[in-house]
């Protein structure tokens, strides 16, 4: 029985993807005492030929038809020898670290506290049942949970929210969960549901789908999530408020909204007009309510200005001043992560924290130059 069993299902990709994340394993970590299983499901490119290629031994399990994330990290799950058996996503990537820097900070909890039973570098706090749940793109287990409760709900396939069902179930089993850390000192990045959204189905169809079978599972009331823009979203089971150019305030009650999408508004207000739509923000949530915020990042924006190349040029001017001779359409104010984070402790949020997942307008933009930040009531 080796201590540490990494589990790693892949669908094609293997070049842009794969094969990043196990380089970067293999440099970072010392193998001893560690078995790495990649579960390759529905893949038809250089996979096999990359895993077999390596130097160190892959324990590689191979289904022909693609079969969803639940399913393949499950198959990996039942071989898996380890006292840990730590999921990962095939889009991260460990980054420069001394030898095992990752591996002892996830393990740091379970030897700090019997009682935790998984460990990630990132939480999401979910409101509608009032407790943490760790992101599973990176998650460590202990042997223990998965010889109590067992292996992901494979109803959730092809994937989404699996994680969150199997840490509700590991909690009322009566272990806890634990972050490692909620900066950005943990050695890893993570490119973000890139196998989902790569894939030939309707990833936000089948999320929401899951989310309905999620609550039902738990006999819970579905959250309300409000989604601000200045344009309306098609988005499904999301009420979608489109904000005037001068308005700052929302026709909703006190604590009336679950969740709040702030997508890519803040940054056409003034300072002190984004001071109160986000003092209105924290009215309407519901206690430990969630705001995302999508915004144009000032840092990245000045960065790129200094040296661009001639076609970046314009769009960089575009992206800093909007269009001012439009009705609505100018950027007043955009914000570095410091000072959106010092604007949201004055709205009285809570916990904030910077995530790397790409927004969801990345694509119109030639250079990455959004955030996204997440804050709680």
């Amino acid at each position: 029985m080796v201590k540490y069993s990494l589990v790693i299902p892949t669908y094609n990709r293997c070049d842009t993807l794969l094969r990043p994340c196990l380089d970067s394993i293999i440099k970072y970590t010392n193998l001893h005492n560690v078995e790495i299983i990649v579960v390759a499901n529905g893949c038809v490119d250089n996979t096999k030929e990359y895993i077999n290629s390596l130097p160190v031994d892959i324990k590689l399990v191979w289904i022909e038809q693609a079969c969803g994330y639940p399913i393949a990290t499950n198959a990996g799950m039942h071989i898996a020898t380890g006292e840990y058996v730590i999921l990962l996503n095939n889009d991260v990537e460990l980054t420069e670290q001394l030898e095992n820097t990752w591996l002892t900070m996830l393990e740091a909890p379970f030897i700090n506290n019997p009682k935790v039973g998984i460990t990630g570098n990132k939480v999401d706090y979910n409101v509608s049942l009032d407790q943490d749940c760790v992101f599973f793109y990176c998650a460590m287990i202990h042997r223990n949970v998965i010889d109590a409760i067992g292996y992901l709900d494979e109803q959730y396939t092809p994937g989404g929210v699996e994680d969150h069902d199997y840490c509700i179930r590991t909690k009322y089993a009566g272990f806890e969960l634990d972050s490692v850390d909620g900066t950005k000192m943990f050695p890893l990045s993570h490119k973000d549901n890139q196998t989902m959204k790569h894939s030939n189905f309707d990833y936000i169809k089948v999320l929401d789908q899951n989310k309905d079978k999620f609550f039902a599972k738990f006999n819970i009331a579905k959250p309300t999530i409000l989604a601000i823009t200045m344009q309306p979203l098609q988005i499904q089971d999301f009420s979608n408020h489109i904000m005037d150019h001068d308005s700052t305030t929302l026709p909703f009650g006190d604590a009336s909204v679950t969740e709040i999408l702030l997508l890519h508004v803040l940054h056409r207000y003034d300072f002190f007009a984004g001071q109160q739509l986000l003092k209105e923000c924290n009215r309407i949530l519901k206690p430990k309510g969630k705001l995302y915020i999508e915004s144009l990042d000032l840092l990245a924006i000045c960065t790129q200005i200094v040296t661009p190349s001639d076609t970046e040029h314009p769009q960089l001017y575009h992206l800093m001043y909007g269009q001012p001779w439009i009705n609505g359409q100018g950027h007043k104010f955009n914000y570095t992560e410091q000072q959106l984070t010092a604007q949201l402790t004055w709205a009285q949020f809570r916990f904030v924290q910077r995530w790397d997942t790409v927004c969801s307008h990345a694509s119109d933009f030639p250079i990455n130059c959004c955030m996204t930040i997440n804050a709680w009531k």
